[in-house]
């Protein structure tokens, strides 16, 4: 495979990559802005408990996939820079 396809085709994949990785940061963050620090309940209102421990269980779930999206994509991006600077060195 010669290094320009090969470089094509990291950058692709860390395309994809990072898209998933923003993605799933916006949309954490939109499931952040619903998340109460401190409620106040008065007679009657338990389901907002209920609807919060559920809010705080999908964040929970989306930590992981954040983190392993993350990871993945600025090793691929480190990546990107030995190939380029490779080709650039060998002179291709």
């Amino acid at each position: 495979m010669k290094s320009s396809a090969l470089l094509l085709w990291v950058f692709s994949l860390w395309e994809l990559i990072a898209a998933i990785w923003i993605s799933l940061s916006i949309y954490r963050g939109v499931l952040g802005m619903h998340e109460e620090g401190r409620i106040f309940l008065f007679d009657g209102e338990e389901y907002l408990v209920r609807d919060q421990e559920e809010l705080a269980e999908r964040v929970e779930r989306l930590s992981p996939y954040l983190h392993w999206s993350r990871t993945l994509s600025l090793t691929l991006m480190a990546l990107l820079g030995i190939l380029w600077f490779y080709r650039g060195w060998s002179g291709l």
